[in-house]
């Protein structure tokens, strides 16, 4: 019989995580741990580093997926703007709506918004045309405060005179005006303000006195503002050009000097100045006749054209309001009485229906500064007033000759209704704008 050889049992031992045909590794460092007891053969280091690549990519990956989804949710304001701009909005409107969107978006709160030069200028003016509405809208959308506009106005600094600049924003819109929309009307006035001193430490000059700019700066203090502005006479559009400060009223002769240069100015820049229109103040009066301006000749010529001049019509109507309170009116045969106008309102008053429900006892008696308010003028020399008196007349509860009163109240109304007029046809035929070829006589108006 051959010899067997007894073989150890240990050397035929597999481990749990060994198979057959697994090769047993070798290790030739001592330092190497041991992996035989593991089962899996060491990795290259080329496939270690790909695998930690593929790793940090599939986080990477993770991480902008979860971005995405939070954008979805949340969306960003570029991510917003770029779908409103895809709308096709117009361009002032998403210039309005990126504001918002990033004013609202701000971590700073309200003291750390910034504003864009666009939103300042929209925000100036809403402000400007109503500050009523301005505090409105700041309730419903994100707006600069009032005192942030304040400060931006006091970086522009406007010293008496006619602005330069402004004219010259005027001159870039005139540019682009039809020849219609080029005529214009320069309105001139005096307002009174409070005289004081206060110094200019930009400047480094005193401000509160009189300035004429280039006609002259006197040490008097000054009481008196004088402004002068440009208005479309067929379009709604007006605009300051410069203002001067005097104690008391502008002389007459610096009022003229500033008068045709103004107009001038106006002329350069591609605007007709068609008329004037003043209040009827001493020296608005005086200039009027250093001008030959007169009632047969309502107009004064200058550099070959000629400019109307015309009283503001408000006033016009509380001056013939208070005459005709005062005194009697009598044109020919006919006269025109403030009696007549206080009799009809005792008998209207007490009827349960009026013929002038708007006519109360302030607009007869007048109180203090009452005599201001152009509507207390206009209400009394209306249509409905005259309808009234010439019904009454006719019914034989007011005299014959108040006919006469009723007669001239309506011209009154309707001479008011012409100055204000804006189109040069409308349905109403006697509220045409006046041409310049017509006659200044009531009778031409009863003929429209």
């Amino acid at each position: 019989m051959p010899k067997v050889v007894p073989v150890p049992v240990k050397e035929y031992l597999i481990t749990e995580n060994e198979s057959f045909h697994q090769p047993t590794p070798t290790t030739t460092n001592p330092h190497t741990p041991d992996r035989i007891s593991r089962g899996r053969p060491a990795l290259p280091s080329k496939t270690k580093l790909k695998i930690k690549q593929l790793h940090a990519k599939i986080s990477q990956m993770k991480k902008q997926a979860e971005k995405l989804a939070e954008y979805r949710e949340h969306p960003t304001v570029p991510m917003i703007m770029k779908r409103i701009k895809n709308l096709g909005v117009p361009h002032h409107v998403y210039e309005f709506i990126s504001a918002q969107l990033t004013a609202i978006s701000t971590k700073k709160g309200p003291q750390g918004r910034r504003w864009t030069s666009t939103s300042k200028k929209v925000a100036l003016s809403i402000y400007y045309h109503s500050r009523k509405a301005y505090r409105l809208l700041r309730k419903l959308f994100v707006l600069p405060h009032r005192t942030t506009l304040q400060s931006i106005l006091r970086k522009s600094k406007i010293c008496p005179g006619f602005h330069e600049q402004v004219l010259q924003t005027i001159k870039y819109r005139v540019q682009s005006m039809a020849e219609s929309e080029k005529d214009c009307v320069l309105c001139f006035d005096e307002m009174s303000i409070k005289s004081g001193l206060s110094y200019d430490a930009e400047h480094d000059c005193l401000e509160g006195v009189e300035d004429f700019c280039h006609l002259g700066r006197s040490k008097t203090l000054a009481s008196h503002a004088l402004v002068f502005m440009a208005r479309g006479s067929s379009e709604t559009w007006k605009q300051a050009v410069g203002y001067f400060l005097s104690s008391g009223s502008a002389p007459s002769k610096n009022l003229s000097l500033l008068l045709k240069d103004c107009i001038a100015r106006l002329s350069q820049i591609g605007l007709r100045v068609r008329a004037v229109v003043c209040d009827q103040g001493p020296t608005n009066q005086k200039l009027m006749r250093e001008l030959n301006v007169g009632p047969n000749h309502p107009y004064f010529e200058f550099e070959g054209s000629k400019v109307h001049v015309l009283f503001d019509p408000p006033h016009l109507i509380k001056n013939v309001r208070n005459n005709l309170q005062k005194h009697d009116f009598v044109n020919g045969q006919e006269v025109y009485s403030w009696s007549d106008i206080s009799k009809f309102y005792d008998f209207d008053k007490e009827q349960p229906v009026r013929m002038t429900p708007k006519l109360t006892d302030k607009h007869l008696t007048l109180p203090a500064f009452s005599s201001m308010k152009v509507k207390l003028a206009t209400q009394v020399l209306s249509h409905s007033v005259a309808a009234g008196i010439s019904s009454l007349s006719t019914a034989g509860y007011l005299p014959k000759k108040s006919q006469n009163t009723a007669k001239f109240i309506e011209d009154m109304d309707r001479l008011f209704d012409i100055f204000n007029s804006k189109s040069i046809k409308l349905k109403k035929l006697h509220i045409w704008q006046v041409s310049v070829v017509q006659s200044f006589k009531l009778t031409t108006y009863r003929k429209c």
